[in-house]
């Protein structure tokens, strides 16, 4: 979930923590980036009722960048199960909103968006996905579009279970992961404030991932505060 504002931007998501690292988002993996090259997209849902004359989401919204970096934002209708063509205008997905719905009011299956065969709504690579009943994908990733640069500015963590996890903070450029911090992480709610913003700048990416330390428990909840100039 992305919003900005005079130049603040505001990114939070969520994710069930496991023995691996897995980024802050509704998957159960890292996700995948893509590779600064315009691909032939899809959006689709896990749930039928989730299209333009369903009970559930009926529209939705994909937000990213072109080749050029230049930001983008395209609104297709939905077709349940079947993947609805998004093209091959995005060379980075940065987030998706449902923008229009049906009696229930939100989206009744996870909707997709990816590329290859798509099963049952699910494609075989799925770059951004929003969860049941969310409308709208809660992912900590960020493609920094062109002439900007993002400055971390402030990390707040929070988690009902007395579980602690590790947490990485991730910059991705030209095909290269490159840890910019870690730390741990113990039951409560904690800002880690940097006096010294980190910048992550126009075309890498951003991205957070965390790990249990000590066994299963509830989500992880992430908000991340910067500003982009």
């Amino acid at each position: 979930m992305i919003f900005r504002k005079d130049g603040g931007i505001f990114i939070a998501g969520h994710v069930e923590p496991a023995a691996g690292f897995r980024t802050v988002w509704t998957g159960n993996s890292i996700i995948p980036i893509m590779q600064s090259g315009r691909q032939k997209l899809t959006i689709s849902s896990t749930s039928a009722n989730d299209s333009i004359t369903g009970t559930g989401a009926r529209e939705a919204t994909v937000e990213g960048l072109d080749e050029n970096l230049n930001p983008l934002e395209i609104n297709y209708q939905l077709n349940g199960q079947t993947p609805v063509e998004v093209g091959d205008s995005f060379a980075h997905i940065n987030s998706a909103r449902v923008t229009s719905v049906g009696s229930t009011g939100y989206n009744e299956g996870v909707i997709h968006v990816g590329v290859g065969t798509v099963t049952a709504g699910v494609p075989a690579t799925t770059f951004e996905q929003i969860d049941v009943r969310d409308s709208i994908a809660h992912t900590v990733r960020y493609v920094v579009p062109n002439g900007k640069v993002f400055h971390l500015k402030r990390i707040s963590m929070s988690r009902i279970t007395d579980k602690s996890f590790l947490v990485d903070v991730k910059r991705y450029s030209r095909g290269i992961w490159y840890i910019i911090d870690s730390f741990a992480f113990q039951t409560g709610d904690m800002c880690h404030v940097y006096d010294v913003p980190l910048e992550i700048r126009a075309g890498d990416v951003f991205a957070m991932e965390v790990s249990n330390d000590t066994g299963g428990g509830n989500p992880v909840f992430v908000k991340v505060f910067g500003e982009e100039k």
